[in-house]
């Protein structure tokens, strides 16, 4: 007859422990998410790649990237895309969202810079024919009210006086990739891309480069974006980015990097 308020004591005992536990478990703290997202031109896809990829295992953080024309992203971000860092092609996208007070001027910084080419086919016959080879053809250009590559490309044909003349027979691609794309596929017969792209396509030569002075100066600008505490991630990602390991990347990809003051 004792057995028993012995075996229900000890129940009652061993439910008690299992409760603790359970209603310590609940109300401790879920283990924070190290993770910060990066929006940022697709002609940077490949050495970003490798980049994240590196701060990832030297941190413990995880990087998301979303790539994507420079003004597409930026809408993105002005409509309340959860972004930390923003790494435009262009001067303009970043101009948005700091019009919109998303922004400070102080977090920055202007980080490459670029060429711009005309290419086609290899082999074709337009080498050294000059831009003018673009009358009569099906041109592929990022969309120059997306993507800052269209808007460099748009510029040199108008300094050379044949936008006008060629505007209607343009392929506008989401983004300059895209552009690449349809020359590697037969889709356009020319193109205009960043001079880094032709690093990533045996199938396509430069016809001609754009000079200096026909477009607006090329420059990769990256932004602090502030979200509480993933201010603190990104800021550390853009130090990475400003490091000899990051730079000689960049180099390898054909990029020029705008030294730091």
């Amino acid at each position: 007859m004792q057995l028993f308020p012995r075996a229900a004591g000890l129940y009652i005992l061993t439910l008690f422990f299992v409760m603790t536990i359970l209603i310590g478990g609940a109300c401790s703290p879920l283990r924070e998410t190290r993770s910060i997202t990066v929006f940022a031109a697709a002609s940077l896809q490949e050495p970003l790649t490798d980049i994240t990829e590196k701060y990832s295992a030297l941190n413990n953080i995880d990087v998301y990237l979303n790539l994507g024309g420079s003004l597409a992203l930026a809408n993105q971000i002005a409509r309340g895309a959860p972004a930390d860092v923003f790494i435009s092609a262009g001067v303009n996208p970043t101009a948005k969202i700091r019009a919109e007070n998303m922004v400070a001027p102080h977090n920055v910084v202007s980080w490459l810079t670029n060429e711009i080419v005309l290419v086609a086919g290899a082999p074709n016959g337009f080498v050294n024919r000059g831009i003018e080879t673009v009358l009569g053809k099906t041109v592929a250009v990022a969309d120059p009210e997306r993507a800052p590559a269209g808007r460099y490309a748009k510029e040199c044909l108008e300094t050379f006086g044949l936008w006008n003349q060629m505007e209607y027979s343009v392929i506008r691609s989401a983004n300059v990739r895209s552009a690449l794309v349809s020359v590697e596929t037969g889709a356009a017969d020319l193109a205009f891309v960043y001079r880094t792209d032709l690093l990533l396509s045996d199938a396509v030569e430069v016809v001609f480069p754009c000079p200096k002075g026909s477009h607006t100066f090329i420059e990769y600008l990256v932004s602090l974006i502030g979200r509480d505490q993933q201010a603190e991630y990104g800021a550390n990602f853009i130090e990475f980015l400003n490091t000899e390991y990051v730079k000689g990347i960049m180099r390898r990809y054909g990029f020029i990097v705008i030294e730091q003051p």
